[in-house]
Protein backbone atom coordinates (compact mmCIF):
# COMPACT_ATOMS: atom_id res chain seq x y z
CA UNK A 1 0.00 0.00 0.00
CA UNK A 2 1.12 3.47 -1.04
CA UNK A 3 2.36 5.77 1.92
CA UNK A 4 0.73 8.49 0.52
CA UNK A 5 -2.81 7.23 -0.05
CA UNK A 6 -4.87 5.08 2.43
CA UNK A 7 -8.63 3.86 1.21
CA UNK A 8 -11.07 3.26 2.84
CA UNK A 9 -14.21 1.12 1.77
CA UNK A 10 -17.03 1.80 3.99
CA UNK A 11 -19.74 -1.21 4.91
CA UNK A 12 -22.93 -1.25 3.53
CA UNK A 13 -25.19 1.64 3.85
CA UNK A 14 -28.34 -0.61 4.54
CA UNK A 15 -29.04 -4.02 4.82
CA UNK A 16 -31.34 -4.94 1.90
CA UNK A 17 -31.19 -6.72 -0.69
CA UNK A 18 -29.41 -4.47 -3.07
CA UNK A 19 -26.82 -3.47 -0.56
CA UNK A 20 -23.63 -4.80 -2.15
CA UNK A 21 -24.44 -2.69 -5.06
CA UNK A 22 -23.49 0.29 -3.18
CA UNK A 23 -20.58 0.36 -1.07
CA UNK A 24 -18.44 3.30 -1.23
CA UNK A 25 -14.95 3.81 -2.03
CA UNK A 26 -13.51 7.01 0.27
CA UNK A 27 -9.99 7.95 -0.57
CA UNK A 28 -8.16 10.54 1.24
CA UNK A 29 -4.82 11.87 1.89
CA UNK A 30 -2.69 11.08 4.43
CA UNK A 31 -1.43 13.83 7.30
CA UNK A 32 -0.66 16.27 7.53
CA UNK A 33 -3.63 17.01 4.37
CA UNK A 34 -6.83 15.69 6.34
CA UNK A 35 -9.69 15.78 4.14
CA UNK A 36 -12.19 15.77 6.82
CA UNK A 37 -11.45 16.62 10.48
CA UNK A 38 -8.54 15.93 11.67
CA UNK A 39 -6.39 12.22 11.21
CA UNK A 40 -7.16 11.43 15.00
CA UNK A 41 -10.96 12.30 14.07
CA UNK A 42 -11.02 10.06 11.47
CA UNK A 43 -9.15 7.22 13.12
CA UNK A 44 -12.02 7.65 15.79
CA UNK A 45 -14.25 4.45 15.59
CA UNK A 46 -17.44 6.76 16.63
CA UNK A 47 -16.49 9.82 14.85
CA UNK A 48 -16.17 7.22 11.75
CA UNK A 49 -19.18 5.60 11.99
CA UNK A 50 -20.79 9.41 12.02
CA UNK A 51 -18.68 10.41 9.29
CA UNK A 52 -20.14 7.56 7.17
CA UNK A 53 -23.77 7.01 8.18
CA UNK A 54 -24.88 10.35 9.68
CA UNK A 55 -27.40 12.56 7.45
CA UNK A 56 -26.04 14.70 4.97
CA UNK A 57 -24.82 17.92 6.21
CA UNK A 58 -26.34 21.03 4.11
CA UNK A 59 -22.42 21.71 2.97
CA UNK A 60 -19.44 20.31 3.48
CA UNK A 61 -15.61 21.06 2.41
CA UNK A 62 -12.89 19.26 1.41
CA UNK A 63 -9.67 20.13 1.66
CA UNK A 64 -6.51 18.24 -0.24
CA UNK A 65 -3.45 19.65 -2.26
CA UNK A 66 -4.55 16.54 -4.84
CA UNK A 67 -7.02 17.79 -6.83
CA UNK A 68 -7.44 14.28 -8.27
CA UNK A 69 -8.47 12.63 -4.98
CA UNK A 70 -10.52 15.69 -4.42
CA UNK A 71 -13.20 15.34 -6.83
CA UNK A 72 -12.85 11.44 -6.43
CA UNK A 73 -14.39 12.38 -2.59
CA UNK A 74 -16.52 14.24 -3.87
CA UNK A 75 -18.30 12.40 -6.24
CA UNK A 76 -18.22 9.94 -3.66
CA UNK A 77 -19.89 11.71 -0.73
CA UNK A 78 -22.71 13.24 -3.70
CA UNK A 79 -23.31 9.40 -4.09
CA UNK A 80 -23.47 8.62 -0.73
CA UNK A 81 -25.45 11.09 0.38
CA UNK A 82 -28.06 10.56 -2.67
CA UNK A 83 -28.58 6.52 -1.53
CA UNK A 84 -29.16 8.14 2.20
CA UNK A 85 -31.82 10.31 0.74
CA UNK A 86 -33.03 8.25 -1.74
CA UNK A 87 -32.60 4.55 -1.36
CA UNK A 88 -33.18 2.68 -5.06
CA UNK A 89 -34.94 -0.04 -3.25
CA UNK A 90 -37.38 1.99 -0.92
CA UNK A 91 -37.92 4.05 -4.07
CA UNK A 92 -38.64 1.46 -6.50
CA UNK A 93 -40.99 -0.02 -3.95
CA UNK A 94 -42.76 2.85 -2.77
CA UNK A 95 -43.38 3.39 -6.61
CA UNK A 96 -44.46 0.06 -6.52
CA UNK A 97 -46.86 -0.26 -4.04
CA UNK A 98 -48.50 3.38 -5.54
CA UNK A 99 -48.59 1.75 -9.04
CA UNK A 100 -52.16 0.47 -9.16
CA UNK A 101 -53.19 3.92 -8.35
CA UNK A 102 -53.34 7.12 -10.76
CA UNK A 103 -49.72 8.15 -10.63
CA UNK A 104 -48.53 11.59 -11.33
CA UNK A 105 -46.31 12.31 -14.24
CA UNK A 106 -44.23 14.34 -11.83
CA UNK A 107 -43.52 11.11 -10.28
CA UNK A 108 -42.31 9.28 -12.32
CA UNK A 109 -39.85 12.14 -13.78
CA UNK A 110 -38.43 12.59 -10.23
CA UNK A 111 -37.67 8.76 -10.20
CA UNK A 112 -36.27 8.47 -13.58
CA UNK A 113 -34.32 11.05 -12.60
CA UNK A 114 -32.66 9.83 -9.54
CA UNK A 115 -32.16 6.76 -11.14
CA UNK A 116 -30.15 8.66 -14.07
CA UNK A 117 -28.28 10.39 -11.45
CA UNK A 118 -27.11 7.08 -9.23
CA UNK A 119 -25.89 5.82 -12.63
CA UNK A 120 -24.08 9.20 -13.64
CA UNK A 121 -22.22 9.44 -10.14
CA UNK A 122 -20.83 5.95 -10.41
CA UNK A 123 -19.93 6.51 -13.72
CA UNK A 124 -18.01 9.61 -12.85
CA UNK A 125 -16.67 7.75 -9.95
CA UNK A 126 -14.91 5.14 -12.11
CA UNK A 127 -14.20 8.18 -14.39
CA UNK A 128 -12.47 9.68 -11.43
CA UNK A 129 -10.89 6.63 -10.15
CA UNK A 130 -9.38 5.94 -13.64
CA UNK A 131 -7.74 9.43 -13.57
CA UNK A 132 -6.31 9.06 -9.93
CA UNK A 133 -4.76 6.18 -11.56
CA UNK A 134 -2.32 7.13 -14.07
CA UNK A 135 0.95 6.60 -12.78
CA UNK A 136 -0.07 4.85 -9.36
CA UNK A 137 1.35 1.32 -9.05
CA UNK A 138 -0.86 -2.17 -8.80
CA UNK A 139 -2.41 -1.65 -5.14
CA UNK A 140 -4.89 0.74 -7.36
CA UNK A 141 -6.69 -1.50 -9.50
CA UNK A 142 -8.39 -3.16 -6.32
CA UNK A 143 -10.32 0.21 -5.48
CA UNK A 144 -10.74 0.38 -9.49
CA UNK A 145 -12.65 -2.86 -9.84
CA UNK A 146 -14.57 -2.11 -6.71
CA UNK A 147 -16.42 0.71 -8.51
CA UNK A 148 -16.69 -0.48 -11.63
CA UNK A 149 -18.24 -3.73 -10.64
CA UNK A 150 -20.57 -1.38 -8.66
CA UNK A 151 -21.14 0.06 -11.60
CA UNK A 152 -22.10 -2.42 -14.10
CA UNK A 153 -24.09 -4.31 -11.16
CA UNK A 154 -26.32 -0.69 -11.37
CA UNK A 155 -26.49 -0.47 -14.84
CA UNK A 156 -27.02 -4.15 -14.96
CA UNK A 157 -30.69 -2.97 -12.67
CA UNK A 158 -31.35 -0.06 -14.27
CA UNK A 159 -31.65 -1.84 -18.15
CA UNK A 160 -33.64 -4.66 -16.07
CA UNK A 161 -36.70 -1.54 -15.16
CA UNK A 162 -35.80 0.14 -18.53
CA UNK A 163 -35.06 -2.19 -21.71
CA UNK A 164 -35.73 -5.63 -20.95
CA UNK A 165 -38.98 -6.61 -22.20
CA UNK A 166 -38.76 -10.20 -21.33
CA UNK A 167 -37.44 -9.94 -17.76
CA UNK A 168 -38.64 -11.25 -14.98
CA UNK A 169 -40.71 -8.46 -14.06
CA UNK A 170 -42.82 -7.99 -16.95
CA UNK A 171 -43.26 -11.90 -16.96
CA UNK A 172 -44.77 -11.89 -12.99
CA UNK A 173 -48.13 -12.01 -14.18
CA UNK A 174 -49.13 -12.93 -9.97
CA UNK A 175 -47.71 -9.14 -9.08
CA UNK A 176 -49.72 -7.60 -11.44
CA UNK A 177 -48.50 -3.81 -9.00
CA UNK A 178 -44.90 -4.50 -10.55
CA UNK A 179 -45.57 -5.26 -13.89
CA UNK A 180 -48.17 -2.30 -14.40
CA UNK A 181 -44.74 -0.13 -12.64
CA UNK A 182 -42.45 -1.65 -15.21
CA UNK A 183 -44.83 -0.57 -18.31
CA UNK A 184 -45.37 2.72 -16.45
CA UNK A 185 -41.67 3.35 -16.25
CA UNK A 186 -41.08 1.88 -19.92
CA UNK A 187 -43.53 4.34 -21.06
CA UNK A 188 -41.69 7.34 -19.76
CA UNK A 189 -38.80 6.67 -20.74
CA UNK A 190 -38.61 8.50 -23.53
CA UNK A 191 -39.26 11.50 -21.74
CA UNK A 192 -35.88 11.84 -19.97
CA UNK A 193 -31.97 12.03 -21.47
CA UNK A 194 -31.44 9.41 -24.00
CA UNK A 195 -32.22 6.07 -22.70
CA UNK A 196 -34.21 4.94 -25.50
CA UNK A 197 -30.42 5.41 -27.63
CA UNK A 198 -28.13 3.90 -25.78
CA UNK A 199 -28.69 1.02 -22.72
CA UNK A 200 -27.33 1.77 -19.58
CA UNK A 201 -24.86 -1.22 -19.82
CA UNK A 202 -23.41 0.15 -23.19
CA UNK A 203 -22.75 3.39 -21.45
CA UNK A 204 -21.22 1.66 -18.86
CA UNK A 205 -19.12 -0.47 -20.99
CA UNK A 206 -17.14 2.23 -22.14
CA UNK A 207 -16.02 3.62 -18.69
CA UNK A 208 -14.97 0.37 -17.63
CA UNK A 209 -12.98 -0.22 -20.68
CA UNK A 210 -10.93 2.19 -20.29
CA UNK A 211 -10.02 0.93 -16.74
CA UNK A 212 -9.23 -2.32 -18.99
CA UNK A 213 -6.77 -0.48 -20.57
CA UNK A 214 -5.33 1.45 -18.18
CA UNK A 215 -4.14 -1.63 -16.67
CA UNK A 216 -3.27 -3.55 -20.22
CA UNK A 217 -0.98 -1.10 -20.90
CA UNK A 218 0.84 -0.56 -18.63
CA UNK A 219 4.82 0.20 -18.84
CA UNK A 220 6.15 0.08 -15.69
CA UNK A 221 8.71 -1.82 -15.96
CA UNK A 222 8.79 -3.93 -12.53
CA UNK A 223 6.55 -6.60 -13.18
CA UNK A 224 5.63 -6.98 -9.72
CA UNK A 225 3.71 -3.95 -9.16
CA UNK A 226 2.65 -3.18 -13.19
CA UNK A 227 -0.96 -2.80 -12.86
CA UNK A 228 -1.33 -5.68 -15.43
CA UNK A 229 -1.33 -7.81 -12.52
CA UNK A 230 -5.03 -6.63 -11.65
CA UNK A 231 -6.06 -6.75 -15.23
CA UNK A 232 -8.17 -9.94 -15.38
CA UNK A 233 -11.05 -8.47 -13.07
CA UNK A 234 -11.97 -6.35 -15.58
CA UNK A 235 -11.73 -9.26 -18.25
CA UNK A 236 -14.08 -10.57 -16.65
CA UNK A 237 -16.27 -7.82 -16.21
CA UNK A 238 -15.82 -7.03 -20.13
CA UNK A 239 -17.01 -10.68 -20.70
CA UNK A 240 -20.13 -10.29 -18.67
CA UNK A 241 -20.74 -7.19 -20.46
CA UNK A 242 -20.87 -8.78 -23.59
CA UNK A 243 -22.77 -11.94 -22.72
CA UNK A 244 -26.01 -9.40 -21.89
CA UNK A 245 -25.80 -7.13 -24.65
CA UNK A 246 -24.90 -10.38 -26.72
CA UNK A 247 -22.50 -8.27 -29.00
CA UNK A 248 -20.55 -11.01 -30.35
CA UNK A 249 -18.27 -8.71 -32.50
CA UNK A 250 -17.33 -6.55 -29.50
CA UNK A 251 -16.39 -9.85 -27.87
CA UNK A 252 -14.47 -11.28 -31.01
CA UNK A 253 -12.74 -7.76 -31.03
CA UNK A 254 -11.67 -7.83 -27.45
CA UNK A 255 -10.93 -11.56 -27.43
CA UNK A 256 -8.19 -10.86 -30.45
CA UNK A 257 -6.65 -8.16 -28.09
CA UNK A 258 -6.31 -10.61 -25.79
CA UNK A 259 -4.57 -13.53 -27.51
CA UNK A 260 -2.28 -11.50 -29.39
CA UNK A 261 -0.89 -9.93 -26.06
CA UNK A 262 -0.93 -13.55 -24.51
CA UNK A 263 0.89 -15.18 -27.40
CA UNK A 264 3.39 -12.17 -27.37
CA UNK A 265 3.94 -12.73 -23.69
CA UNK A 266 2.87 -8.49 -23.39
CA UNK A 267 0.09 -9.93 -20.90
CA UNK A 268 0.96 -12.68 -17.58
CA UNK A 269 -0.63 -15.83 -18.36
CA UNK A 270 -3.82 -15.65 -15.49
CA UNK A 271 -2.18 -19.28 -13.90
CA UNK A 272 1.51 -17.07 -13.40
CA UNK A 273 -0.22 -13.93 -11.22
CA UNK A 274 0.24 -14.89 -7.74
CA UNK A 275 -2.41 -15.05 -5.17
CA UNK A 276 -5.08 -15.72 -8.05
CA UNK A 277 -8.29 -16.72 -7.32
CA UNK A 278 -10.11 -19.80 -8.80
CA UNK A 279 -12.65 -17.92 -8.82
CA UNK A 280 -11.71 -15.75 -11.94
CA UNK A 281 -9.63 -18.88 -13.57
CA UNK A 282 -13.35 -20.58 -13.38
CA UNK A 283 -14.94 -17.69 -15.20
CA UNK A 284 -11.82 -16.53 -17.35
CA UNK A 285 -11.78 -20.02 -18.83
CA UNK A 286 -15.89 -20.58 -18.97
CA UNK A 287 -16.34 -17.67 -21.23
CA UNK A 288 -13.21 -18.68 -23.17
CA UNK A 289 -15.13 -21.92 -24.20
CA UNK A 290 -18.32 -19.79 -24.72
CA UNK A 291 -16.62 -18.00 -27.31
CA UNK A 292 -14.82 -20.92 -28.93
CA UNK A 293 -18.07 -22.68 -28.99
CA UNK A 294 -19.56 -19.95 -31.04
CA UNK A 295 -16.84 -19.41 -33.79
CA UNK A 296 -17.26 -23.90 -33.73
CA UNK A 297 -13.19 -24.24 -32.32
CA UNK A 298 -11.65 -27.14 -31.00
CA UNK A 299 -10.34 -24.96 -28.05
CA UNK A 300 -13.66 -24.50 -25.95
CA UNK A 301 -13.13 -28.37 -24.55
CA UNK A 302 -9.60 -27.19 -23.40
CA UNK A 303 -11.11 -24.14 -21.64
CA UNK A 304 -14.37 -25.85 -20.10
CA UNK A 305 -12.32 -28.70 -19.17
CA UNK A 306 -9.94 -26.43 -17.14
CA UNK A 307 -12.76 -24.17 -16.09
CA UNK A 308 -14.54 -27.16 -14.18
CA UNK A 309 -11.26 -28.22 -12.79
CA UNK A 310 -11.72 -24.55 -10.43
CA UNK A 311 -15.17 -25.08 -9.80
CA UNK A 312 -16.12 -25.99 -6.38
CA UNK A 313 -17.84 -29.52 -5.68
CA UNK A 314 -20.46 -27.89 -3.79
CA UNK A 315 -21.48 -25.43 -6.58
CA UNK A 316 -23.73 -27.85 -8.75
CA UNK A 317 -25.55 -24.49 -10.58
CA UNK A 318 -22.09 -23.90 -12.23
CA UNK A 319 -21.26 -27.95 -12.91
CA UNK A 320 -24.15 -28.53 -14.51
CA UNK A 321 -23.67 -25.06 -16.61
CA UNK A 322 -19.61 -26.44 -17.80
CA UNK A 323 -21.08 -29.79 -18.39
CA UNK A 324 -24.13 -28.59 -20.52
CA UNK A 325 -21.34 -27.34 -22.82
CA UNK A 326 -18.97 -29.66 -22.38
CA UNK A 327 -21.00 -32.55 -23.12
CA UNK A 328 -21.29 -32.44 -27.08
CA UNK A 329 -18.41 -30.34 -27.41
CA UNK A 330 -16.17 -33.47 -26.27
CA UNK A 331 -17.90 -35.86 -28.57
CA UNK A 332 -17.93 -33.80 -31.62
CA UNK A 333 -14.13 -32.82 -30.62
CA UNK A 334 -12.60 -35.57 -28.50
CA UNK A 335 -14.89 -38.24 -30.15
CA UNK A 336 -15.61 -39.72 -27.26
CA UNK A 337 -19.00 -39.72 -24.59
CA UNK A 338 -18.42 -37.54 -22.14
CA UNK A 339 -18.45 -39.61 -18.40
CA UNK A 340 -19.91 -37.25 -16.26
CA UNK A 341 -18.31 -37.10 -12.73
CA UNK A 342 -21.09 -38.08 -10.46
CA UNK A 343 -21.20 -41.54 -8.17
CA UNK A 344 -24.84 -43.22 -7.83
CA UNK A 345 -25.05 -41.81 -4.39
CA UNK A 346 -24.67 -38.82 -5.39
CA UNK A 347 -26.95 -39.00 -8.82
CA UNK A 348 -26.47 -37.05 -11.56
CA UNK A 349 -28.72 -33.75 -11.50
CA UNK A 350 -31.83 -33.92 -13.90
CA UNK A 351 -30.46 -30.85 -15.83
CA UNK A 352 -27.78 -33.71 -17.66
CA UNK A 353 -30.52 -36.22 -17.99
CA UNK A 354 -30.89 -34.50 -21.51
CA UNK A 355 -27.04 -35.50 -22.87
CA UNK A 356 -27.75 -38.94 -21.42
CA UNK A 357 -30.41 -39.58 -23.67
CA UNK A 358 -28.73 -37.86 -26.61
CA UNK A 359 -25.98 -40.56 -26.60
CA UNK A 360 -28.37 -43.44 -26.17
CA UNK A 361 -29.93 -42.06 -29.50
CA UNK A 362 -26.74 -41.46 -30.96
CA UNK A 363 -25.27 -45.11 -29.93
CA UNK A 364 -28.43 -46.92 -31.61
CA UNK A 365 -28.47 -44.19 -35.02
CA UNK A 366 -32.63 -43.36 -34.43
CA UNK A 367 -32.73 -40.44 -36.60
CA UNK A 368 -36.40 -39.78 -35.54
CA UNK A 369 -35.78 -39.59 -32.41
CA UNK A 370 -32.92 -37.60 -32.70
CA UNK A 371 -34.52 -35.11 -34.86
CA UNK A 372 -37.38 -34.98 -31.70
CA UNK A 373 -34.54 -34.25 -29.58
CA UNK A 374 -33.29 -31.22 -31.55
CA UNK A 375 -36.84 -30.21 -31.48
CA UNK A 376 -37.59 -30.59 -27.87
CA UNK A 377 -33.81 -28.61 -26.85
CA UNK A 378 -34.36 -26.43 -29.58
CA UNK A 379 -34.32 -23.36 -27.16
CA UNK A 380 -31.71 -24.41 -25.44
CA UNK A 381 -29.61 -25.07 -27.84
CA UNK A 382 -29.77 -21.60 -29.62
CA UNK A 383 -29.47 -19.89 -26.26
CA UNK A 384 -26.11 -21.66 -25.56
CA UNK A 385 -24.79 -21.38 -29.56
CA UNK A 386 -24.62 -25.39 -29.63
CA UNK A 387 -27.50 -25.89 -32.33
CA UNK A 388 -24.73 -25.96 -35.34
CA UNK A 389 -22.84 -28.54 -33.19
CA UNK A 390 -25.26 -30.81 -32.18
CA UNK A 391 -27.92 -30.85 -34.79
CA UNK A 392 -25.55 -30.76 -38.26
CA UNK A 393 -22.29 -32.28 -36.42
CA UNK A 394 -23.78 -35.13 -34.16
CA UNK A 395 -26.41 -35.28 -36.79
CA UNK A 396 -23.62 -36.75 -38.70
CA UNK A 397 -22.26 -39.33 -35.64
CA UNK A 398 -26.28 -40.59 -35.59
CA UNK A 399 -26.60 -41.65 -39.50
CA UNK A 400 -22.81 -43.00 -39.48
CA UNK A 401 -24.17 -45.00 -36.10
CA UNK A 402 -27.59 -46.43 -38.78
CA UNK A 403 -24.87 -46.76 -41.29
CA UNK A 404 -22.71 -48.93 -38.60
CA UNK A 405 -25.40 -51.23 -37.72
CA UNK A 406 -26.39 -51.80 -41.54
CA UNK A 407 -23.29 -52.76 -42.32
CA UNK A 408 -22.50 -55.12 -39.45
CA UNK A 409 -26.17 -56.99 -40.02
CA UNK A 410 -24.83 -57.01 -43.92
CA UNK A 411 -22.10 -59.49 -42.58
CA UNK A 412 -19.74 -56.57 -42.94
CA UNK A 413 -19.90 -56.23 -46.78
CA UNK A 414 -17.98 -53.30 -47.92
CA UNK A 415 -20.39 -52.97 -51.34
CA UNK A 416 -23.45 -51.13 -49.56
CA UNK A 417 -26.51 -50.56 -51.99
CA UNK A 418 -27.66 -47.45 -51.93
CA UNK A 419 -30.93 -48.54 -52.62
CA UNK A 420 -31.07 -50.70 -49.28
CA UNK A 421 -29.71 -48.45 -47.80
CA UNK A 422 -31.86 -45.37 -48.75
CA UNK A 423 -35.14 -47.37 -47.62
CA UNK A 424 -33.61 -47.94 -44.20
CA UNK A 425 -33.19 -44.51 -44.07
CA UNK A 426 -36.45 -43.28 -44.75
CA UNK A 427 -37.77 -45.85 -41.96
CA UNK A 428 -35.26 -44.64 -39.77
CA UNK A 429 -36.34 -41.12 -40.38
CA UNK A 430 -40.13 -41.75 -40.36
CA UNK A 431 -40.47 -39.98 -43.74
CA UNK A 432 -42.86 -40.80 -46.70
CA UNK A 433 -41.15 -42.72 -49.67
CA UNK A 434 -41.77 -40.45 -52.47
CA UNK A 435 -43.15 -41.80 -56.07
CA UNK A 436 -41.10 -43.92 -58.48
CA UNK A 437 -40.00 -40.59 -60.12
CA UNK A 438 -38.79 -39.14 -57.14
CA UNK A 439 -36.25 -42.26 -56.00
CA UNK A 440 -33.55 -40.81 -58.19
CA UNK A 441 -33.72 -37.59 -56.39
CA UNK A 442 -33.70 -39.38 -52.80
CA UNK A 443 -30.76 -41.11 -53.92
CA UNK A 444 -29.11 -38.10 -54.77
CA UNK A 445 -29.60 -36.70 -51.70
CA UNK A 446 -28.41 -39.54 -49.76
CA UNK A 447 -25.20 -39.90 -52.08
CA UNK A 448 -24.65 -36.08 -50.74
CA UNK A 449 -25.19 -37.16 -47.24
CA UNK A 450 -22.43 -39.70 -47.52
CA UNK A 451 -19.98 -38.02 -49.58
CA UNK A 452 -20.29 -35.26 -46.65
CA UNK A 453 -19.49 -38.29 -44.28
CA UNK A 454 -16.39 -38.97 -46.42
CA UNK A 455 -15.12 -35.71 -46.37
CA UNK A 456 -15.17 -35.27 -42.57
CA UNK A 457 -13.70 -38.93 -42.32
CA UNK A 458 -16.72 -40.33 -40.44
CA UNK A 459 -16.56 -43.97 -42.73
CA UNK A 460 -13.79 -44.77 -44.80
CA UNK A 461 -14.25 -45.62 -48.88
CA UNK A 462 -16.08 -43.94 -51.80
CA UNK A 463 -19.16 -43.49 -54.10
CA UNK A 464 -20.03 -45.55 -57.51
CA UNK A 465 -22.74 -43.39 -58.63
CA UNK A 466 -23.26 -45.09 -61.82
CA UNK A 467 -23.60 -48.24 -59.81
CA UNK A 468 -25.45 -46.72 -56.83
CA UNK A 469 -23.26 -48.51 -54.41
CA UNK A 470 -20.94 -47.62 -51.41
CA UNK A 471 -17.49 -49.67 -51.20
CA UNK A 472 -16.36 -49.12 -47.52
CA UNK A 473 -12.75 -49.82 -47.00
CA UNK A 474 -11.81 -53.56 -45.97
CA UNK A 475 -9.74 -52.49 -43.26
CA UNK A 476 -10.90 -49.36 -41.23
CA UNK A 477 -14.58 -48.58 -43.18
CA UNK A 478 -15.22 -46.89 -39.99
CA UNK A 479 -12.95 -44.94 -37.92
CA UNK A 480 -13.38 -46.66 -34.04
CA UNK A 481 -13.93 -43.65 -32.51
CA UNK A 482 -17.37 -43.68 -34.03
CA UNK A 483 -18.68 -46.58 -33.08
CA UNK A 484 -20.14 -45.70 -30.19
Amino acid sequence: MENFYYFVISECLTKNEFSPLFKNLLLYSAPPSPLIGTPEDISNAQNYNAFLFEPAPDSYSIHSKNGKIRDLIDVSLKLKYLYREYPLHATLQKFVNNSNKTVEPRVVELLITKLQEYFSLCDSQLKKINRLAEGEKNWITKPMYLVASQLYSIANLLDAYFFNDNNNVMNNKKDKNLCNTNKLLKSHRKQIGDLDDETFLEKCNRTIHNSFKLCLNDREPDTTINKKLGVYPFILLEFSTYEKLNNFDMEKSFIKVLMNRLNTKQLPSLKDIPGNKNFELLWFNFFMGKYFIRINDPRCVEYLMESYQYCNIKCTKMIVKILDLLAPCYLKFKNKLLKFPFTQETGIPHELNKWLELYKILKNGEIFLFKQWCFNQEKFLLANKLFIIVCADLKNVCFTRLLHKYWALNNNDTKVNLQELNAIWRAASKEIRGKDNDIENELDELECILNNLIIKKYINGYLSHGNRYLVLSKKTPFPSIYTI
